[in-house]
């Protein structure tokens, strides 16, 4: 009885089953409350329609300097690309989706049995919720995370048994995927003006880990309010996505949120945190968290907002303001003049990112994901991150005494931990 009781209680934790019922029990289209975005959050306001740019797209079929230069460019403007004719075949690619697709639609007790229990420390299994979000808001999304390399870091507990194949499918993906990994961090290194397995070795070389995760995102009625993921950049060295064909990542760029055109077997290559990562000044969130509680609980919060835009330079202004506020309260000033369409308590990662390993020269990508109403999207990223007592910090070889480091060195591990829990680093 307390085994079924439990089963239930995880049941009702998952955004399937809930999409399921909401589907079937509502005739007016509404989602409940926790997955409702703010305002400045919702897709419907928020996402670029007029002629958006699109993220660029490079054929590596191309002489090789020539892709290097290509890469190099979208790291430093774009932070992902998408890269075609990968050498990945299409029936690699064709399995590992299909016994993806047959394992989140299995029964729903079935799928728990690779459930991470509550308060485990791996973020390996099969769950919901994934990130803490202050005020208590939802993703639309299930997920199953495992790691597929290197094979000391393998735990097959968390490789669904159902359907039989599925392990084979990933370790062939594994196999093939290595090798486009390997490449990426080469021309990566070589945009650098360094020699070629610099960045390889510096996240880890033949230790560098593979955590695979399967994004499942069921229809939504109401697509425009709720988010699929928050924005958030990675915390890999670089991320490999295959998603399927309904469209659904979404990119800032310049200011606006637009969207990542699918394109059929191509590969979607984000920059992530360990060759760019998110290190602000660490004393200017705290002191906007005490200057905004004290100035609003005063009725002076418009007073405050014009100080911090003309000190600013008008330039920063509802970044902290937003990240200040949404860390005391859990909501935001209110939309003013200043306002940017910039989510609560993530734009400050944002206007902060500089690189790690490049020392500034690539910029990781905030993205985030939205849900469509008549289908369902699946996307299989794979975290690709040193092992998590590496140091990492800028490459040496890009520090001088004109161009100095700009960043601390530390342990992956203590990163995660800072950012996991939103703690100034």
């Amino acid at each position: 009885m307390k085994r079924r009781s439990r089963m239930e209680s995880m049941e009702t934790k998952r955004v399937q089953p809930i999409a399921t019922l909401t589907f079937t029990k509502t005739q007016d289209e509404t989602i409940p409350e926790e997955f409702i975005r703010s305002e400045n959050e919702q897709p419907g306001f928020t996402t670029f329609n007029v002629s958006p740019p699109e993220i660029p797209v490079i054929d590596l079929s191309q002489d090789q300097k020539d892709v290097v230069h290509l890469i190099a460019q979208a790291s430093q403007e774009w932070g992902i690309f998408q890269i075609i004719n990968h050498g990945v075949p299409i029936e690699v690619v064709d399995k590992l989706q299909s016994v993806g697709k047959i394992f989140f639609e299995l029964p729903q007790e079935e799928k728990n049995l690779y459930a991470k229990s509550p308060g485990a420390k791996t973020i390996e299994g099969y769950g919901a919720q994934f990130s803490k979000e202050i005020e208590g808001k939802k993703t639309w999304v299930d997920h199953l995370f495992h790691n597929i390399w290197p094979p000391s870091r393998i735990n097959y507990q968390f490789w669904p048994k159902n359907p039989p194949s599925y392990r084979e499918a990933h370790e062939n993906y594994a196999k093939y995927l290595k090798y486009v990994v390997d490449k990426q961090l080469i021309y990566l290194s070589l945009g650098l003006g360094l020699e070629e397995q610099v960045i390889r070795e510096a996240v880890g070389g033949d230790e560098l880990e593979y955590l695979l995760k399967i994004n499942y995102y069921p229809p939504c009625p109401r697509p425009d309010l709720a988010l699929g993921l928050i924005p958030h950049s990675d915390m890999s060295a670089i991320t490999v996505l295959v998603p399927n064909e309904v469209q659904g990542l979404q990119v800032l760029k310049d200011d606006h949120w637009v969207d990542a055109k699918h394109i059929p077997n191509a590969f979607i290559i984000h920059i992530g945190d360990q060759i760019e990562a998110s290190f602000f000044n660490f004393l200017w969130p705290y002191l906007m968290v005490l200057l905004t509680s004290l100035f609003n609980a005063h009725g002076l919060a418009s007073w405050l907002e014009k100080l911090l835009y003309l000190n600013s330079g008008g330039k920063y202004l509802q970044i902290y303001i937003n990240h200040a506020y949404i860390i005391k309260q859990g909501k935001t000033l209110g939309t003013t003049r200043y306002h940017q369409s910039i989510p609560n308590g993530y734009a400050s990662y944002w206007c902060f990112y500089k690189s790690i390993l490049s020392n500034g020269k690539y910029k990781s990508v905030l993205h985030r994901v939205v849900v469509n109403k008549d289908k369902t999207r699946m996307s299989w990223p794979v975290f690709c991150a040193p092992p998590e007592e590496m140091v990492v910090g800028p490459l040496p070889q890009l520090v001088n005494e004109a161009n100095p480091s700009k960043y601390k060195t530390k342990k992956l591990k203590d990163y995660q931990y800072c950012k996991f829990n939103k703690i100034p680093q």
